[in-house]
This record gives C-alpha cells, structure tokens and sequence, in this order.
C-alpha cells in the first residue's frame, strides 16, 4: 500500500489545540479551560510531531500510542471526568467541593451550562474523532497490511467504548464515523439504537481481527485484544437487554483460559492481576491511577473532593472481605470519612504496579449471572453469583426465585464494582432503579435526571441537534 499525506489526520493526531479548532466542527471543538479547574499535564510522549503520518509502520504505531495517550489524560477517564461525576451524581459518593459545577452533580440537578458537563462532552467526542481520523489514515498510509486490520481494530473498540458512555449519559446524540467537517458540524442527534448498531459493528470487527494474545512488551494488558472486545460486547448485550447474546458473550471470556478471578482481594488491581481484561497504561509515573489520586484520603476531604456515604458502607456484610480490604478511613475531630481503597497508592515512585482496571472478570461473571437469570437459568444464575460472593469471603446467595435472584446480582454489582468509573450510575439507570433509590436523598431530584442535559453550547453551535432532553 503506498500513501498520500493525510494532513487532517495528522493534526487530530498532534494534540495541539490551535489545530483541533481548526479542523474540528464547531460542535466537536476542544474546549479550553484553567489549569486551576483541571489538573495540568504535559503531552504524552507518544504524540506524533510531523506533518505526515502513517508513512511507515512506525509512524502508525506512534499514532495508535498518542490515541491511548490522549484517551487516558483526557478528562473523561482522569480525576475530573466520569469517575468522580457519576459518582457524584449517584448514592456513592457525598460531595465537598463549593465549586457550583461539582454541587449540581452532587444534588443531581445539573444544568446545560455547566462546566464539567461540556468539558466531558467536548473530549468523549474529541476522543471519538481522533479514533475516526485513524482510521482513515490507515486506509491511506504506506502501513503494512496486517497492521491497517490490527490498528483499526483498536480505533473501532476505542470509538465503541466511547460512544457507549455517550449514549448511557446523554440518550440519543449525534453519531460521526468521519472526519467531514462539513458533515459533522450539522449533525442531527442519533437514535440510540442506531448507535448501539454501530458500536456492535465495531466491537464484532474488533473480535474478528484482533489477536487473541495480549501484545505488551511488559506483559501489561492495555492493548484491546479479541476478548477485550468481546467481554466488552458481553456488558453492550447487557445493557441492550440481549440477554443470550450477553451470555454467550460472556461465556467466551469466562472459558477461554486467559484469566482467574484473584483470591486476595489486594490483588485484582495489580499490574500481574489475572483478573484485569483491560485496564489503561499510566503516562505519569508519579500517578499509577487516576481513583487512587482523586479518591484516597489521608486527611478530611478538601473542598473539590469526596467521600463514600456512610449508608454504603453499612449496607456491607460484616464478614465481607471487600468491607475490610477496598474501604479505608480517616478521622478528622469527631468526623470518620470512608473512601475506596482499591488502588493502594496515591502517588508513586518509579513504574506503577497497580493501574485503572476498564474491565475485569468478576464483571463478566456478573453480566452472565444477569443473562442466565433474565433467561431463566436461576442455578447457572447462582454459580457465576456465587463466585463473586464466594472470592469476597461470603456464603452462597439465599436468593430463590427469579426477581430474588436479580436483586442480589444488583446489590453484589454495587458491592463489588463501586468507584469503577461510572459503573453504580449507570447500573441504576439501565435497572429502573434510579429515582427509588436516589429521590430519598436528593431533594431535587426528578425522573427525567436520568439523562444529562446536552451542553448547551452545542445547541448554539448546531442547529440540527433539535430538542433537549426532557426536564431541562
């Protein structure tokens, strides 16, 4: 394959902010913001600085490399992206912080003005978009051939892990798998299912091309590999209510041999976890992880943090090794703050040995518990509940009758993936469980909350996005 330049592909590429805005269409543009808003980190080092790319085979791996740098300091996936707001927005976490954007999380009640609303927004799209440009330019470049399959098979699982949060956040939003910027700036919004239909498009393309073996020199598992895409498609039938698709899915990932549910507790975060899937590489060795920065505490919360509500934690068995080992405290006067402690270290020194989990297998074994049940199959139900339970030292489930069974899945859902990025939100909303549970809480709260508002600078940049959500 000989190739041309592909000079639009190369400045979504660099990172560089003053090309973004000129490439990009008003509604995908970068938005700029303080460093005192959101914490300051330089470029990665994978960030390709030259005008052509995928010229050779380097030059396209280079690329890939800035597409998971960009992706992992992107405030989608660091301290201030979904991990805190969605735990913010949820019965997870009680919030501190004074800033008014972080209260409107906090109470639920956030307006089409706030800041950290667009800001998500704005980089789940710029993420999206550099996915797009890679995989055009692999279709243009001078890249060996088996590596054009490999690489857009990475951009397509990344495009369909963030348009899955787009959707679970926002319902329908405009769906782009270009880079036009004439097309993108009158984009209407999209039918979720229809979005849903590109996202399994991209995952089973992800599946049919990718290796099956992990392909990290240091053993690391951040490369998307067949069975990423798969487990990952295994949680997208989930949510769709697919439920034997979800299984079968599921079963692939639970059957193929490459992993085991860690039995000390301590472990399953760690760099050599065989239970990690996929979790992100750092690029700052000074933060291993995103959660252990944000959300350990060595002191009360400051006034941007937040801690887990003391309701959380009493709901917790006694005798629940999770109770004992992911949760810590800290005392302040007469004050007992809890917050997670998953991750073990706040700030490191040298190579990281924990990083941020994306998807693990006691998730999966979950999400194949709910199918079986949802199915019907309340003992094949139990098994994949129980060794969930069974890991974090508790007994077999009592539950009994399909609803029983269910409802104990939920609760071990929340016991056993809590402050894994917006894993407890997202649950509430796709059970139906979001207002019984949250409108006790939250005096403001409303049913239709159950989707965010759409920035309301987009509505101003585009005028085909048509009406905003309900209750806004």
């Amino acid at each position: 394959m000989k190739s041309k330049k592909i000079h639009n592909a190369t400045n979504i590429i660099l990172g560089n902010a003053r090309n973004l805005i000129m490439i990009l269409s008003p509604v995908f543009f970068l938005f700029a913001v303080s460093c005192e808003d959101f914490i300051a980190v330089d470029p990665p080092d994978t960030s390709l600085v030259q005008e052509t790319v995928f010229s050779s085979d380097t030059d396209a791996a280079t690329a890939i490399s800035g597409m998971y740098g960009d992706l992992i300091q992107s405030r989608v996936y660091t301290s201030q992206g979904i991990l805190i707001y969605a735990g913010r927005y949820s019965d997870l976490y009680l919030n501190y912080s004074s800033r008014l954007d972080d209260i409107e999380f906090g109470e639920s009640s956030i307006l089409p003005t706030n800041r950290r609303l667009r800001a998500l927004w704005q980089d789940l799209y710029r993420n999206i978009f550099r996915a797009n440009a890679i995989i055009e330019g692999l279709t243009t470049g001078d890249v060996t051939d088996s590596l054009v399959i490999r690489y857009q098979g990475e951009a397509r699982f990344l495009r369909a892990f963030t348009y899955f949060h787009l959707i679970n956040l926002w319902g329908d939003v405009p769906m782009t798998t270009t880079t036009d910027v004439e097309v993108n700036a009158i984009l209407p919004r999209t039918n979720t299912n229809l979005v849903y239909d590109q996202i399994i498009e991209d995952l089973e393309f992800g599946i049919n091309v990718l290796p099956v073996e992990y392909y990290s020199r240091d053993g690391l598992r951040s490369r998307p590999t067949s069975l990423v895409a798969e487990a990952f498609l295994s949680k997208v039938n989930l949510f769709m209510n697919n439920w034997p698709e979800a299984e079968i899915s599921a079963s692939t990932v639970l059957n193929s041999g490459f992993y085991a549910l860690e039995l000390d507790l301590n472990s399953v975060f760690a760099n050599s976890s065989m239970e990690t899937i996929w979790h992100f590489q750092s690029i700052f060795e000074s933060i291993p992880t995103f959660e252990g920065l944000e959300l350990i505490l060595n002191v009360a919360p400051p006034t941007f943090g937040v801690s887990l509500r003391d309701a959380f934690i009493t709901e917790f068995e006694s005798s629940d090794l999770r109770l004992a080992n992911w949760i810590a405290s800290v005392s302040s006067d007469a004050d007992t703050f809890y917050y997670p402690f998953k991750y073990k270290v706040r700030f490191g020194a040298g190579p990281p040995t924990e990083l941020q989990s994306a998807i693990r297998l006691a998730e999966i074994y979950l999400i194949r518990a709910e199918a079986r049940a949802q199915q019907g199959n309340i003992d094949g139900a139990l098994a994949d509940l129980n060794a969930v339970r069974n890991r974090a030292g508790l007994a077999n489930s009592t539950a009994s009758s399909q609803q029983e069974v269910l409802e104990a899945i939920y609760q071990e859902r929340k016991f056993e993936l809590f402050s894994e990025g917006a894993s407890r939100w997202l649950d509430l909303v796709r059970t139906g469980r979001a207002t019984s549970v949250l409108q006790p809480i939250k005096p403001d709260w409303r049913e239709t909350a159950v989707l965010w508002p759409v920035p309301e600078s987009e509505f101003e940049n585009n005028p085909n996005l048509g009406a905003q959500n309900p209750g806004y």
